[in-house]
């Protein structure tokens, strides 16, 4: 009889352990899955505010393109301005506090600064901040913006969005985008074609030829000249103006030398020369090289 109370004891013993192992390990289990659920909520969350973050500049660019002059979302106030973002199928998941501002130059406003702030309903603890700068396309991006066919030679190294108006023969290299208004064009002698042949807007030996595109919209060179008077009244108000003059010997215009320190050195031409030269689509004619003198 003692034997058999001993035995069941150490059995009771035994039990207690295991279950005290076991529920060691299950509490351990347990948190661990508790711990990963909470760290996946809070990544969910955090995922949550960054898309919400992305439409709020969204939103802000979606509403410059629509009123390119408003920095105040249509209210007349200062900012933050909220964007609510919602689902089509679950309502509203997020808030976007959108900050903007101008960045002016010459009176206009050259580029807009959007900051955008999100939080997700789920968890408003996580926010995420995206950061954005919008400005409208200028002709100062571009290396060359031509109105008339043109051959770019195989010695020619390219650098900067390349447009023409007309046809592009593209025998040089180019690290940006070259692109033709037309689709097709009449390559002639002038481009080294005989006899005259009929090919695709940007064509040639080129070895860029993944970012040629054509046909693409126009360049409005007329555009150009309707701004003008805009230009002259900006370089009064708050640059330099180079005012015309008149005289036989003091005529021939300025000749301008950007540096890199931004600013820029300027010199009166008072004297050309003519040289022979060839002109694309035109052949060869006379040019004029010329003489200058420091002015500022």
């Amino acid at each position: 009889m003692e034997k058999q109370k001993t035995t069941r004891g150490v059995t009771v013993i035994l039990v207690l352990v295991f279950m005290g192992v076991f529920g060691l390990v299950v509490s351990t289990v347990a948190s661990y899955v508790f711990t990963q659920a909470t760290i996946g909520r809070a990544k969910l969350a955090r995922e949550e505010a960054l898309q919400i973050a992305e439409a709020g500049i969204e939103y802000y660019k979606w509403f410059l393109a629509h009123n390119p002059t408003d920095l105040q979302n249509g209210t007349g106030l200062p900012g933050p301005y909220e964007y609510i973002v919602e689902d089509p199928e679950g309502g509203e998941v997020g808030v976007a506090s959108i900050d903007v501002s101008g960045n002016i130059a010459c009176g206009d406003i050259q580029s807009v600064d959007i900051r955008s702030e999100g939080s997700s309903n789920s968890n408003t603890q996580f926010k995420r901040t995206l950061f954005a700068r919008y400005a409208k396309p200028s002709v100062a991006e571009y290396s060359y913006i031509i109105n008339s066919n043109v051959w770019a030679g195989s010695d020619r190294d390219i650098v900067g969005p390349y447009h023409s108006n007309g046809g592009i023969r593209m025998d040089g290299t180019n690290n940006s985008t070259v692109t033709s208004a037309v689709g097709t064009w009449t390559c002639t002698s002038s481009f080294g074609c005989s006899p005259d042949q009929s090919v695709e807007g940007v064509w040639g030996g080129g070895s860029g030829s993944a970012l040629w595109k054509y046909p693409v919209p126009q360049f409005n060179f007329g555009g150009l000249s309707v701004d003008l008077n805009d230009l002259k009244t900006k370089a009064q108000l708050y640059g330099i103006f180079l005012d015309s003059f008149s005289g036989q010997s003091d005529r021939k215009g300025y000749h301008l030398i950007l540096l890199s320190n931004g600013t820029v050195d300027v010199y009166r031409v008072n004297n050309t020369n003519w040289l022979w030269g060839y002109n694309t689509g035109y052949g060869y004619e006379y040019s004029s090289s010329f003489n200058y003198r420091r002015e500022y």
